[in-house]
């Protein structure tokens, strides 16, 4: 009787950890801050528009894995497989691991975040070794 109260308690605690992981993965936090979880790791491109200076600002976000590198363009292969060359800023702001960098730092493989206004190049360009930018 033991080892089946014993198994019977283990099934369930796998059943409800399996629930509560698969509820997390459905949608949207109800409560607390929405960013991270749209803006997270698990994002593949997301498009903002802002107000500000009296002006609309279209910001298209792209975040993925390199597979290309130019001087003024990097390839992306986002989180649902789609592939975006993106068009970079010569002034962009360029980090790799949170320090300054350059375009020709970046390398294939390299998870990427970038940021541009509509369809201008990219400004702001963040680059991980080790796991999409957050």
């Amino acid at each position: 009787m033991k080892r089946w109260a014993s198994a019977a308690a283990v099934a369930a605690a796998l059943v409800a950890g399996a629930v509560g992981l698969a509820a997390s993965e459905v949608g949207p936090p109800t409560t607390g801050s929405l960013g991270p979880f749209f803006l997270g790791s698990k994002m593949a491109r997301a498009e903002v528009i802002m107000v500000y200076g009296g002006q609309v600002h279209d910001w298209r976000i792209d975040q993925g894995r390199v597979t290309r590198v130019t001087p003024f363009s990097l390839t992306l292969v986002e989180g649902d497989g789609t592939r975006a060359v993106i068009p970079v800023s010569a002034d962009a702001s360029i980090t790799l691991n949170r320090r300054l960098a350059i375009i020709t730092d970046i390398t294939k493989g390299m998870k990427v975040l970038t940021a541009r206004d509509g369809n201008a190049s990219a400004t702001i360009v963040k680059a991980t070794t080790n796991r999409l930018v957050r």
